[in-house]
C-alpha cells in the first residue's frame, strides 16, 4: 500500500499534476490514477522511475511506496 497523500504532496512540490506524472512515466491516464490512488500496485520499475523523476531520497521512497514496510 502506498501513502497517497505523501505521493501527491511530492508531485505538487515537483510542480507535477497526477496526469503529467503519468505522462512522464508513459502510463495511460486511467493507469496513473489507479496507481496514485492505490487501486493498482506500483511495480519495482515503476517505483524506480517515479523516484528518479521526483528526485526522492531512499527514505522518501520507503515512506511513500512501502508504507506498511517490507516483511
Amino acid at each position: 500500500m502506498i501513502d497517497t497523500k505523501l505521493l501527491k504532496s511530492k508531485l505538487a512540490l515537483a510542480g507535477l499534476t497526477i496526469r503529467s506524472f503519468g505522462e512522464h512515466l508513459g502510463w495511460t491516464r486511467s493507469t496513473t490514477y489507479r496507481k496514485v490512488n492505490g487501486l493498482r500496485p506500483f511495480t519495482v520499475p515503476d517505483v524506480i522511475a517515479a523516484a528518479k523523476l521526483l528526485l526522492l531520497t531512499p527514505e522518501e521512497v520507503m515512506a511513500i511506496f512501502f508504507k506498511q514496510g517490507i516483511s
